[in-house]
C-alpha cells in the first residue's frame, strides 16, 4: 500500500499492518480493517450511497485492539475524556507536544492527534511510527489514510496530542 506520498508502506507496526487481524468496522455497511481503510475514501453523506467512515471509531478500534482504554464516543467527548482528571488522564493518558508525540509513537506508545472543535464535530487520528522530521497520522473520516502528514488531515486547525503511558 502506498502512503500519501507515494513512497511506499509505513513502517510495520502491530496495529497498523495489513496483516494485522480485525473483525471491527468502521466503515459503514462493510468491514473494517487494515487493508480496507484505503487512502482517498471520502465520507458521504446520509443515503448518498457512499460508504461514511468515522474518525472515533477508527481511533476506539485501534485502542481495542491494543487493549488501551478509549471509550466510544464523538471525537470531541474522547478529547475532553482524554484531558480529563476522572478521565484519560487517570487511566494513563498523558498530554504531550507534536515533538513528544512523534517520540512516542516511534517508540510504539499509542499516541492520538485531536482537534477539539466548539462549534462543530472535532477530529481524533493515531499518530503513526514514520522516519520523517514530520508527524505522521492514520486516520478515517472525510479522507481515509493509513499514513499522511498530520496537516491532511488536519489542515490549519490547532492539534492536541495525547499518548498513552501504562
Amino acid at each position: 500500500m502506498k502512503t500519501s506520498d507515494g513512497s511506499g508502506s509505513p513502517p510495520a507496526s502491530a496495529w497498523c499492518s495489513s496483516s494485522a487481524p480485525s473483525s471491527r468496522r468502521w466503515l459503514r455497511g462493510g468491514s473494517g480493517d487494515s487493508r480496507g481503510l484505503q487512502r482517498g475514501g471520502r465520507q458521504g453523506e446520509p443515503g448518498d450511497h457512499v460508504a461514511e467512515t468515522f474518525c472515533n471509531v477508527f481511533v476506539s478500534d485501534l485502542a481495542d485492539e491494543l487493549g488501551v482504554i478509549l471509550p466510544r464516543k464523538k471525537a470531541n467527548e474522547q478529547i475532553v475524556w482524554l484531558d480529563a482528571a476522572d478521565g484519560g488522564r487517570g487511566l494513563g493518558w498523558d498530554r504531550c507536544d507534536a515533538v513528544e508525540a512523534k517520540f512516542a509513537a516511534n517508540r510504539g506508545r499509542f499516541t492520538l492527534a485531536t482537534f477539539l472543535n466548539p462549534a462543530g464535530h472535532g477530529h481524533i487520528a493515531a499518530v503513526v511510527p514514520f522516519n520523517s522530521a514530520a508527524v505522521w497520522i492514520a486516520q478515517a473520516g472525510f479522507r481515509n489514510y493509513l499514513a499522511v502528514q498530520l496537516a491532511a488531515g488536519f489542515g490549519s486547525y490547532p492539534v492536541r496530542f495525547f499518548t498513552f503511558s501504562r
